[in-house]
């Protein structure tokens, strides 16, 4: 209901710029600082990563770097000392925990707004640059969205203070009276001021869909809002009925503005959904106000444009209808020289270290010494330890009365007189009473249950141990003894708790280890600084540090590459091959080659130019009978 609450924040994911800055607060504590043009690639392929996802890559990368240099540390449940010092993160680490991390928005669904792959820029940024200058034009509020500082220019908008005709608004300070017209005339200038260029109903027709193209273009207005309607997203099992989801779907984009609705091959959803789903989307995207910035982009699956009889035609000006260009014949061979040049040219000889041999024999790590405890902390403890004792003599001042409330057991109550059996002390070695147990209770000598009961059987024993069997007297006592027992652990059953002793146990054992910790601090502390020093590593055989697990020697890995007359040819020949055909029919040919490429490079047996003639130039004929036929 209105009024529960104040504010409604969105937090979209992280664009370029803010994933850069969230690498760089990740690794700032590394030594040394990674390279900003490192953070600013990963930023780039990292579109779509939440700041936990940019965390989890940082963390990965690292862990790439400890398998790499300590392999060892995973056969052994030791822990070993190791130089962090001698740990690097490559630029390979990182790239192999790109591979690894997932980000969670791909988990749960498919991001639809992803850049341009780094090979495929070649050939289609220029059409999506055009793209990018066409919604710009029908929806100019989306400029600065394109920016990277577009929130640092909301916040410094914001801040403006616009003092040339500002109206005073208080009473009697002014001899001025201030009219109605007056305010709503600034109200007007501030609107206009922060606004910025007005759009009127911002739509985009682009025929000829093209996966890679639109995934661009969206990933171009990241920052923007996107709501998406696609038989995918109709079909949610989140919405009832296909009309409550087009309903919901259109609603959010008009509550959300700026905003982009995204309708991609609008004329096979209108071939694929009933009437009354397409009449709602339709009514909904008319009724929508005008000025709203609400910017409608829609594909069509084919060149031609909407038919004569479609419910949407009316939706599209002429003006609001472009079709992407086709790439241009620079564009085709900045594409395809990479390929037939460096790709072709690199060699990789990878050879594989034996693990077994040549690997460091790490010493174990010595005893994690405990942090020690400040004199508060200890105060603390101390104190609930206390208290814990208190409610333990508590407990065994009951159990003590109990006992002594038997009239059977009044024997065991007090000492035994010597002058009565002179002979006592000869036989029983350490006497025990019950009034002996109750002041060591007094005295808080007792640390544990088991040492209670420790003593009350002591009674017994010695009753046992002095008193003969073929006695009358002797036999009542040594019943009564045995009793004494019986009884003791019977009320302990009873009204002990099991967890109260045991933690009874471990204040004995804490203390204990603090007394010891006490005397042997100054001794402990000098020995672990001895280990530090002399726990070096040692090494079975010389290792560099900087060496990987494999051992890569690249040659003409560099992109400048000298490109030979054959190659050149032979780019001329897929230029004028290509020219005109769609885009994915561009794509296909080039991903041929690169397999081709890939299993076939030059070695020691055969140039660059014999793959060129012998391998490359029948595969592309092939393509070529392949478009005629």
């Amino acid at each position: 209901r209105p009024g529960r609450f104040d504010r409604e924040f969105h937090f979209p994911l992280p664009s370029a710029t803010a994933r850069a800055d969230i690498l760089r607060i990740h690794t700032s504590k590394w030594s040394p600082q990674p390279h900003p043009a490192l953070l600013s690639v990963l930023s780039d392929r990292t579109a779509g990563f939440c700041g936990a996802d940019l965390k989890s890559l940082v963390t990965e990368s690292a862990l790439g770097a400890l398998r790499r240099r300590y392999p060892q540390i995973y056969k052994t449940n030791k822990r070993l000392l190791l130089d962090t010092a001698s740990i690097t993160v490559k630029a390979q680490d990182f790239y192999l925990a790109l591979r690894k991390i997932k980000p969670a928005q791909a988990r749960s669904s498919d991001n639809t707004r992803l850049p341009l792959p780094q090979h495929i820029r070649p050939l289609l940024s220029d059409t999506l640059q055009e793209l990018v200058q066409h919604i710009t034009k029908v929806a100019p509020a989306l400029k600065s969205t394109c920016s990277s500082d577009s929130t640092q220019q909301d916040l410094k908008s914001e801040a403006t203070e616009l003092v040339a005709g500002e109206p005073e608004i208080y009473k009697g300070v002014s001899a001025r009276n201030t009219s109605y017209q007056d305010i709503d005339q600034f109200f007007s200038t501030l609107e206009s001021f922060y606004t910025g260029v007005p759009s009127h109903r911002p739509r985009l027709l682009v025929r000829s869909h093209n996966t890679l193209i639109m995934s661009g273009l969206l990933h171009a207005f990241e920052q923007v809002p996107l709501h998406e309607i696609s038989l995918t997203t109709l079909n949610d099992p989140n919405y009832r009925t296909l009309e409550e989801a087009a309903s919901r779907i259109v609603s959010g984009a008009r509550k959300q503005t700026p905003s982009i609705l995204y309708l991609p091959y609008l004329d096979v959803l209108e071939n694929s959904c009933n009437i009354s789903v397409c009449n709602v989307i339709h009514t909904m995207i008319s009724d929508t106000p005008p000025a709203t910035n609400m910017i409608i982009v829609a594909t069509l699956s084919g060149k031609q444009d909407l038919m004569q009889d479609s419910l949407f035609s009316d939706l599209f000006r002429p003006t609001e209808t472009v079709t992407p260009s086709t790439p241009s014949a620079s564009n085709i061979t900045d594409f395809f020289t990479p390929l037939l040049t460096t790709e072709l040219s690199r060699s990789f000889n990878v050879t594989p270290q034996n693990h077994e041999e040549g690997v460091e024999e790490l010493e174990e790590a010595p005893p994690v010494q405990p942090k020690p405890l400040s004199e508060e902390e200890i105060h603390a403890i101390e104190k609930r330890e206390a208290a814990t004792l208190r409610e333990l003599r508590l407990f065994l001042r009951d159990i003590v009365n109990k006992i002594m409330k038997e009239r059977k057991f009044y024997c065991f109550c007090k000492p035994v007189n010597l002058e009565e059996v002179s002979d006592y002390l000869e036989v029983v070695t350490k006497p025990m009473d019950l009034e002996k147990i109750r002041e060591k209770i007094d005295c808080m000598e007792y640390d544990t249950i088991k040492e209670f009961t420790d003593d009350v059987e002591l009674i017994a024993e010695n009753a046992i141990e002095y008193n003969p069997a073929d006695d009358h007297t002797g036999r009542q006592i040594r019943h009564r003894a045995a009793e004494l027992k019986d009884f003791l652990h019977s009320l302990l059953d009873n009204e002990l708790d099991e967890d109260f002793a045991k933690l009874c146990e471990e204040i004995k054992s804490a203390r204990a280890a603090r007394r010891d910790a006490q005397t042997d601090n100054t001794r402990s502390g000098r020995n672990s600084e001895n280990s530090k020093h002399t726990g070096s590593v040692r090494r079975r055989a010389s290792v560099s540090t900087t060496e990987d697990n494999m051992t890569v020697e690249q040659n003409g890995y560099s992109t400048e590459v000298q490109s030979s007359d054959k190659a050149n040819t032979l780019v001329q020949k897929i230029v004028k091959l290509v020219s005109g055909v769609p885009i994915d029919t561009i794509l296909r040919l080039h991903t041929l080659l690169h397999q081709v490429v890939i299993s076939n490079r030059p070695d020691n047996t055969k140039s660059r130019d014999q793959v060129l003639d012998d391998v490359i130039e029948p595969v592309i004929d092939r393509f070529a009978r392949t478009l005629q036929n």
